[in-house]
């Protein structure tokens, strides 16, 4: 699968930006004229000293074995000849578009494309130099995309050819291939190698110099395409395409990595180490392999941070559960604070109200409360308001609900219960209480309460939750006023 990249939009290259020597453009665009000599070549590159350098290393080359050394620069042109010449300055030119310290890929992908478009053009037998000269520039123009951005050019080297064009012209408002042939242009380099760099992306070939562009392109992209083995499928076709067998695009193929080698040398060029495609697909398989185990290792670090988090979850839930108790519970007595009480009381209610149900609520107070406090102390008040608690729940059904409404009132809830078993079921909370032995430091004590007792039934009853504690609690008086240890019933007015 290609790389997907992921970028803003850059700016449209500036060539005017693409730094280059002023001698090796002169060289460039003189040696493309048909009747430049060589002397004229050598004396404009005698003007640049580290053009000069270069044509002497270049000459001193294994390749062209030289038995003699050289050291005047006319004398060195003549053995490199009017195209070695542009191929050289087009080589300078190369090195100065390069960023410093970065661009390996896309300068091994320019001087990839250089070698293969020489041995394409020599089984051909078309001009290696020509071919050399248009290899070299088929990837310039990303090298001036990486001036601005190192990263994105690298990428889109690593892109299908379509998916790359179309990437570039997103990202760029134009592609390599135009930026390439603009900057040939301005280097004044022939028409027909200019129109060769325009169209090496094109469907199909042209013939001559164009055709060796369009197959060196694809000859180069296996090095570069992820998926290696259809890239040299297509390499074997586009070279069947042009007229070659496939063992020699295989051959061709095989030759790269040495001769990239050998041209960054030559231009003093770091393009780094160049592998083969047995290397390639060794090190695919490495990464397919280490991206493997790196995805079931996030797979499991994944399991393990979902069961931690589910496990945070409950505990989560679980303390949320406590802490919901905990603010409904009366502290000292355990049951039911005023806040719950009065919640459950308004979801009865509502429930009755749709029922057309009764319902009977209880306000009980422990009688001569302070008198406990001032005579026993408070230790004893506190367990006589715990006793009391645990008597009244004990002696409730299930569905009943009690709580603390404040101080020593206690408020009771009893669903679907008209008012006369609700005064039954209060009476027998009272005697249980009054029955009842509360333990204390001070030695043991009884109390007794008394209870107010009112009815709401619906409709219309979950409208009348305060009339009802009301009248509960006008019934409450009454059994105080009355004397009391005793249950009152109340109305609602």
């Amino acid at each position: 699968m290609a790389m997907q990249v992921v970028a803003a939009r850059t700016t449209r290259p500036d060539l005017s930006a693409a730094p280059i020597s002023p001698s090796a453009a002169r060289i460039v665009a003189a040696a493309s004229k048909p009747d430049v000599s060589v002397g004229e070549l050598g004396r404009l590159a005698a003007v640049d000293p580290a053009f000069a350098a270069r044509l002497l290393r270049a000459v001193h080359a294994p390749s062209f074995g030289l038995r003699e050394r050289v050291t005047s620069i006319p004398h060195a042109a003549t053995f490199v000849g009017v195209r070695g010449m542009r191929n050289l300055a087009l080589g300078l030119a190369l090195r100065d578009l390069a960023p410093r310290g970065k661009g390996q890929t896309v300068l091994s992908a320019c001087l990839r494309r250089a070698a293969a478009a020489q041995a394409v053009a020599r089984a051909m037998r078309v001009d290696p130099a020509d071919g050399f000269t248009v290899g070299l520039c088929l990837e310039i123009g990303l090298l001036v995309v990486a001036r601005a951005d190192a990263k994105l050019a690298e990428a889109l080297v690593g892109l299908a050819p379509s998916a790359r064009i179309e990437k570039e012209r997103a990202d760029l408002g134009s592609d390599h291939a135009s930026i390439g042939a603009s900057l040939a242009r301005r280097w004044q380099l022939p028409a027909n190698l200019v129109g060769a760099i325009e169209a090496h992306h094109a469907e199909a070939p042209s013939a001559g110099i164009a055709a060796v562009a369009w197959a060196a392109e694809r000859i180069a992209q296996p090095f570069e395409d992820p998926e290696i083995d259809a890239a040299v499928e297509r390499a074997r076709a586009a070279g069947v395409t042009i007229g070659l067998q496939a063992e020699t695009v295989d051959e061709i193929l095989s030759g790269l990595p040495a001769a990239v080698s050998s041209l960054a040398a030559g231009l003093d060029l770091d393009t780094g180490e160049q592998a083969d495609l047995e290397g390639l697909r060794a090190r695919a398989g490495q990464r397919l392999y280490e991206m493997n185990v790196g995805y079931e290792e996030l797979v499991r670090r994944l399991e393990a941070t979902l069961r931690e988090r589910d496990a945070l979850l409950r505990q989560l839930e679980e303390a949320n559960a406590r802490l919901d108790a905990i603010a409904r519970v009366d502290a000292l007595t355990g049951v039911a604070n005023r806040r719950a009480t009065e919640e459950m009381l308004r979801r009865e209610m509502a429930d009755h109200d749709r029922k057309g149900r009764a319902i009977c609520v209880c306000i009980g107070d422990i009688d001569h409360f302070k008198s406990i406090n001032d005579r026993h102390g408070h230790p004893a008040g506190d367990e006589a308001l715990r006793t009391v608690a645990g008597v009244l729940a004990r002696s409730l059904r299930a569905a009943d609900h009690v709580g603390r409404w404040g101080g020593e009132e206690f408020v009771v809830i009893l669903p679907e219960t008209e008012i006369d078993a609700g005064a039954l079921v209060a009476d027998r909370l009272r005697a249980a209480v009054d029955s009842a032995q509360i333990e204390t430091a001070a030695g043991t004590i009884r109390v007794s309460v008394s209870i107010g007792i009112a009815m709401a039934t619906g409709p219309g009853c979950s409208g009348q939750v305060e009339k009802l504690l009301a009248a509960a609690d006008a019934a409450l008086y009454r059994a105080k006023q009355g004397g009391r240890n005793r249950v009152e019933r109340g109305a609602i007015e």
